[in-house]
């Protein structure tokens, strides 16, 4: 299974604070190559945004997570 999760400190804070109804508007940069999951997460929540976008992709981190739970990153 695979799961796709938008983050960073920025992403984070603005998730948070649209969770708590407090007016905010995430702004940053995004690679075109692999925005859909960022822009398609964060308008599924309702967090405001307006990135500028560059070729290329932005950074992806990757997780394993076994069937016992343990992480490896």
């Amino acid at each position: 299974r695979e799961l796709k999760d938008a983050g960073g400190k920025g992403v984070n804070v603005a998730k948070l604070l649209t969770n708590f109804k407090v007016p905010n508007k995430l702004v940053g940069i995004l690679g075109e190559d692999n925005h859909d999951t960022f822009l398609k997460e964060l308008s599924d929540l309702g967090v405001k945004y307006d990135f500028v976008t560059f070729p290329g992709m932005v950074r992806v981190n990757v997780t394993v997570v076994s069937g016992d739970h343990r992480e490896l990153k």
